[in-house]
């Protein structure tokens, strides 16, 4: 090999090498994006279900349940999260996939309009109703209480 080839071959190393590292800066830039929405004066924890009494119980269940779901995708969440400049509260909350998850059991649309609206611009709201992940759930069936 003659030294125009290595230094050819050694240009083309150091190029595939600068796109490697900036792939890589932008891959954690845009996962850094969805943990910097999170108002960090709050105490957080990673894939821990914080529970809100103000919410109804059949909230709180679909909630665990939403969550144990997750779980078993490995996928990573927060519950009950502020983001910064108070910019609303959610329900369960994915940073890598800037999602959150709304659990619904007596909001009207009026109430589901002004969540929307406080929500960060970049991330997607799914909605999702108690009755509905209850119905589909087989579990919840054998937790009924038996009447007496």
């Amino acid at each position: 090999m003659d030294e125009q080839q290595y230094n050819r071959r050694k240009q083309l190393a150091y190029e595939s090498k600068q796109r490697s590292m900036e792939k890589r800066m932008n891959r954690q830039k845009s996962l850094r994006v969805g943990y910097d929405l999170i108002d960090k004066s709050y105490n957080y924890k990673e894939g821990v279900i914080k529970i809100n009494i103000i919410n109804s119980i059949a909230h709180e269940i679909c909630k665990c349940i939403t969550c144990y779901n997750l779980k078993k995708e490995n996928k990573c969440f927060y519950t009950e999260l502020i983001f910064k400049n108070n910019a609303g509260r959610a329900d369960i909350y994915l940073p890598k996939e800037l999602k959150v998850i709304e659990i619904l059991h007596t909001e009207t649309e009026n109430k589901l309009e002004s969540k929307k609206i406080k929500y960060p611009p970049e991330v997607e709201i799914l909605y999702f109703h108690t009755k509905d992940i209850l119905k589909n759930n087989p579990i919840i069936g054998l937790a009924k209480p038996k009447s007496i």
